[in-house]
């Protein structure tokens, strides 16, 4: 029984390779053309560019608007009531009573700026002529723990020839721990609501980012909180500013 079986294996193997031998040859007669359209191939090629473009275009503008917004204590526009120097203007995170922005505050900030910014950068950083047309229909940020993330509802539509094809739903990210940050921020605020005549280095020092505090008169301090363990932009660390009046 096992050597029937073997030559009923071997009998249907070279009944394959027979089938294989003939289309080749049938094909071979005819001129049958069995390579693919250079539309087809073209338009493959644009979606791996654009896939590529998307993702360097969208985490590049993701990163470099933390890096501004973290100056402005977050925000993109800011709120009315902000303290103002010559170089910056900063969000109170505590006058009288604490306001820090919420998460959600936070995330609509970052859609804002991306939603302002990429354009300019898809459109340099291109090289498909008028193969291609795309939409920033909406853009959808997530604060977590350890870093940030971008989802977006960005369809591009490209044309070859006769050949159509649709891209969409990208997410980019951002490796800054923003979420991380703004826990040891409301932390510090809540030192402050409870003790607000003194500084507690202890709780600082135990942290693992920076907390730098920097007087002013009348009671005015700007908190500069520096994190080593995000993600950089040519060697400058991410910085999350706000001030801080007692």
């Amino acid at each position: 029984m096992k050597l029937k079986g073997q030559v009923t294996i071997y009998v249907i193997i070279g009944l394959v390779i027979l089938i294989i031998i003939g289309a080749v040859a049938i094909f071979k007669n005819k001129n049958i053309d069995l390579t693919l359209p250079s539309g087809y191939a073209s338009i493959q090629s644009d979606r791996i560019r654009i896939k590529s473009l998307v993702k360097n275009c969208g985490e590049n503008t993701l990163r470099e608007g933390l890096f501004f917004l973290g100056k402005q204590g977050g925000y993109y526009n800011l709120p009315k009531n902000v303290f103002k120097e010559a170089n910056y203007s900063l969000p109170y995170y505590y006058k009288e009573y604490k306001n820090i922005p919420q998460n959600n505050v936070l995330e609509r900030q970052i859609e804002l700026y991306f939603e302002d910014h990429i354009e300019k950068c898809v459109n340099d950083a291109t090289q498909f002529g008028n193969r291609y047309t795309y939409e920033l229909i909406s853009s959808d940020a997530e604060i977590n723990e350890n870093k940030v993330q971008l989802h977006l509802n960005m369809p591009f539509q490209i044309e070859v020839g006769n050949f159509k094809s649709k891209l969409n739903n990208f997410t980019i990210s951002s490796d800054i721990r923003l979420g991380h940050m703004m826990d040891v921020t409301k932390k510090a605020i809540k030192l402050v609501e409870e003790f607000p005549n003194r500084y507690d280095y202890t709780f600082s020092l135990n942290q693992d980012v920076l907390i730098s505090i920097i007087p002013l008169p009348e009671g005015l301090d700007v908190y500069v909180i520096t994190d080593p363990e995000s993600e950089k932009i040519e060697f400058r660390q991410y910085a999350l500013m706000f001030a801080v009046q007692k």
